[in-house]
């Protein structure tokens, strides 16, 4: 078993993961609007991008922000009218 300190979020890219994504595209969907408490979110120093149980990529989170506070080239229609409280770093 494997240990991971600082902690770590997990983020499943699946959904909108191809495997001719440019490293910023990957950045994007990963980085993007989560619905997740702030408390556990500022805890985390790391983010692993992760897909079909491989890890793509590894972030490191310097800050959190409010979702859609900073600029992204993903657009996700509808998004804030679903989710209430997100974030992103």
């Amino acid at each position: 078993m494997i240990q991971i300190s600082p902690l770590a979020i997990l983020i499943c890219a699946s959904q909108k993961y191809r495997n001719d994504m440019s490293p910023i595209e990957l950045y994007n969907i990963t980085r993007g609007r989560w619905k997740v408490s702030s408390s556990k979110a500022k805890k985390a120093k790391y983010a692993f991008s992760v897909y079909e149980e491989i890890i793509l990529e590894v972030y490191e989170i310097l800050s959190w922000y409010e979702g859609g506070a900073t600029f992204s080239n993903r657009y996700d229609e509808g998004l804030s009218q679903h989710i209430r409280v997100n974030w992103q770093y």
